[in-house]
């Protein structure tokens, strides 16, 4: 039988980064704008035969480079902001998209629930002992500092052909209940506790 789980983790600060994201938007529109001006003087001032002047060039192109340079920055801040994460299980494989801005979606991540080694709370020991491990890479798939009214933040230890790594990600303990329906039964942490035991 399939199963199909989804879930988002959405950015607690989104209303403001929704707005910061339009800010950054209209000044990316104005840097590309005064780029194009700036390129067109570039290669109107390009110096032609043996007694042009190079300092008009000089000068064009430095103007074009700094607001090129402007729009490639403004375009990588505004890709940093408003970022959610969608978890999709689908029979046995997890599947993390990061969600920018809230229409625009990338797949970033594809888990088998068969390679899962551990599953737990971030807050417990047994997380702590792995991160303790300066060699193991986190992966963050969360914008959050703390875990929305529900959630926790679970932990995946997975490994792969392409490695070992620990994936931290914010959702509901139904999430951790269909990943445990496909992976190993050593994978539950041995100090995980159900939200239902701890009363929550």
């Amino acid at each position: 039988m399939d199963v199909l789980y989804e879930e988002s983790a959405l950015n607690q600060q989104s209303n403001r980064g929704r707005i910061l994201h339009k800010i950054l938007k209209l000044l990316f529109c104005v840097f590309i704008s005064l780029g194009g001006i700036a390129a067109f003087m570039t290669i109107a001032t390009i110096p032609l035969g043996e007694g042009a002047t190079w300092e008009l060039f000089i000068v064009a192109l430095g103007i074009f480079l700094a607001f090129a340079a402007s729009a490639a920055i403004t375009f990588l801040v505004m890709r940093r902001l408003n970022v959610s994460f969608d978890y999709t299980f689908v029979s046995g494989e997890l599947r993390i998209s990061k969600v920018f801005n809230v229409n625009k979606r990338k797949r970033i991540y594809t888990l088998d629930a068969k390679n899962i080694i551990q599953l737990g709370d971030v807050d417990s020991p047994s997380y702590d002992f792995l991160v303790s491990d300066p060699t193991l890479k986190r992966v963050v798939c969360t914008s959050n500092q703390e875990p929305s009214e529900g959630k926790f933040f679970l932990y995946i230890d997975y490994a792969d052909e392409d490695g070992r790594a620990v994936y931290i990600l914010e959702c509901r303990e139904a999430l951790l209940i269909n990943l445990l329906r496909f992976s190993k039964r050593s994978a539950p942490a041995n100090d995980y506790v159900s939200k239902a035991k701890k009363g929550e």
